[in-house]
């Protein structure tokens, strides 16, 4: 059996020599031979075997679902739900055919790098006292 194989590679990115790329994202970039970093083949696959190997050993991540695009956008009273939209750019619902659901789009005229949606999200705390 692999996994106990795999298991060696399961702390490869805490080396200071490796850094995630921002494009493509979560891709490993090595800074070994330089601050500007090069795509190192090893790196990136010990960076997919450590992953693969935390996929194998430890339990599944929490997933918490924040918005479902198939619901209705009538939640907190604007077209676009909870989500806040910076002026001049849009949020709109769309069928993908590729994954057979509902997805949010968004848009931001030309090259308007800063653009990002938020998220307005209502927390709501219980304390239990004995």
């Amino acid at each position: 059996m692999l996994v106990p194989q795999l298991t060696m590679f399961s702390c490869v990115i805490t080396v200071s020599l490796c850094n995630l790329s921002p494009c493509p994202p979560g891709v490993p970039l090595s800074t070994q031979w330089g601050p500007q970093g090069y795509f190192y083949a090893i790196q990136i696959a010990q960076y997919g075997l450590s992953h693969y190997s935390k996929n194998l050993t430890e339990r599944p991540p929490h997933v918490e679902l924040y918005d479902a695009a198939e619901e209705k956008d009538n939640r907190a009273g604007s077209p676009s739900g909870p989500w806040t939209v910076p002026k001049g750019c849009s949020l709109t619902r769309l069928h993908d055919k590729g994954r057979a659901t509902t997805v949010r789009q968004f848009s931001a005229p030309g090259r308007m790098a800063a653009a990002h949606v938020c998220l307005s999200v209502c927390v709501c705390v219980c304390v239990l006292r004995d």
